[in-house]
Formats: structure tokens, sequence, C-alpha cells
């Protein structure tokens, strides 16, 4: 069983991957999961966090069966050992959110960001700039579109909001 199932929920550029940073210095025992982290250790060889997002997309469903792997064998880990599981990723949906409640935990958080759009477009410049992340303006206008609200009825115990 999963000690604690950390959920995370925000759109790009909110700040959910510098939170995880954050809380790994005081809880070791956990192991974080998302795109961003599978790239980064799948796709070593590109330096460009966009290159290695192309690379893995025109890999079709052969990219899409590792990426699944790699989330059910942190997934398993996490059980087995007891330890926390962070999923990093939107997660902005229920839907999107209902295929990790159904993990075995003794606690299931959702950690939500809300933003004003001028703090998260100005992020999302910096990020660009900074790490070569540039998300087309339609999608992430679709992304902030279809936002839902994480609820204790979705199967959390808890919800934070805006964490520091």
């Amino acid at each position: 069983m999963v000690n604690k199932l950390i959920i995370l929920v925000g759109l790009p550029a909110v700040g959910k991957s510098t939170w995880v940073k954050r809380f790994l210095k005081n809880n070791p025992n956990t192991i974080v999961c998302g795109l961003d982290l599978f790239l980064e250790q799948e796709y070593p060889q590109f330096s460009s966090y966009v290159d290695k997002f192309n690379y893995h997309m025109s890999l079709g469903n052969k990219g899409l069966s590792k990426y699944i792997d790699y989330m059910e064998n942190n997934k398993k880990e996490a059980v087995n050992k007891g330890y926390n599981l962070i999923i990093d990723q939107t997660n902005l949906t229920i839907k999107s959110r209902a295929k990790h409640l159904g993990l075995p935990a003794k606690e299931k958080i959702a950690v939500f960001w809300r933003d004003t759009p001028k703090d998260w477009e100005k992020r999302l410049k910096t990020r660009g700039k900074k790490e070569g992340k540039v998300i087309p303006n339609s999608i992430l206008e679709d992304m902030r579109n279809s936002i839902e609200f994480p609820t204790i009825k979705e199967g959390f115990d808890k919800i934070i909001i805006n964490p520091l």
C-alpha cells in the first residue's frame, strides 16, 4: 500500500515540479513519476525538452507503451515499498486523476494550483526561454478551459490549494 498518494493538479508552469523538489527534502521515501521525468530519464541523448518530447511522440504507440510501463512500474514500486507516490503531471480532469486514484493508499491528497493569468503567462515565458518548454497558445487555452477542481467525492482524503 502506498503511504501518501499525491496527485498534483495544475497548468504547466504553476510550480508543481518546484513543489516536488521541496517535498522531497523532507520525505525521502517518495517516488515521483510524470512525463517530464520520464523524458529526462528515457532520452538523455537529447539536450532540449522539445527534442525529447518530439522524439518520444514520433515513436507513436511504442512511445505510449514505454510511458505506460514507466508509470505502472513506479506505481508498483511505491505500493510494494509503502512509499509516498507523487504523480507530477497536469491532471486537470476527473478522468485523468481517476486512473491513479484506484491505487491502495493510506492517504490520497490532491495538491491544486490556482493562478492568475498574468503570473502564469510570465512563468510560461520564463520557462520557455530557460528550459525550451514551449506549449502552443491554443493548447494552453484548451487546458485552461478543461480544469476540473479536485474534490473529496472523487476519492481524495485531502485537498491542498496553492501550496507554499
